[in-house]
């Protein structure tokens, strides 16, 4: 049957990574894109698989990607260079940078799900 066929909603050229997770809506799938966190439109109609990005594409190890209960925000994880109490660098045991996590508020003034720019 035609339509049950799997219909494709993204096209970055480098992948959408592992870790996708769908907006409380459902109208919304955000993912991560070469480092970057991006939300991609799936609610039928003319913006179905656009997307757009929330953070810079600098290709930084964003990780454990989750919405907010009520989809107003992305919270991940990001490895930063991390300080003691008195200003001292400190690093994981293998010498790395310690992950912390992040906010980026998901622009969707009319609460229908979908970024405001698509």
């Amino acid at each position: 049957d035609p339509a049950k066929r799997p219909v494709q909603a993204t096209q970055f050229p480098e992948g959408a990574g592992p870790g996708l997770r769908w907006h409380p809506s459902g109208n919304s799938i955000a993912c991560i894109v070469n480092g970057a966190v991006a939300v991609t439109s799936v609610k039928p109609g003319p913006g179905f698989g656009k997307s757009v990005f929330l953070t810079p594409q600098d290709g930084a190890q964003r990780t454990a990607l989750v919405w907010s209960p009520d989809g107003s925000l992305l919270a991940y994880n990001k490895s930063v260079p991390t300080t003691d109490d008195n200003g001292n660098p400190i690093h994981a045991y293998d010498g790395s940078d310690f992950r912390q996590i992040f906010l980026v508020e998901f622009p969707d003034a009319d609460n229908d799900g979908v970024p405001d720019t698509i």
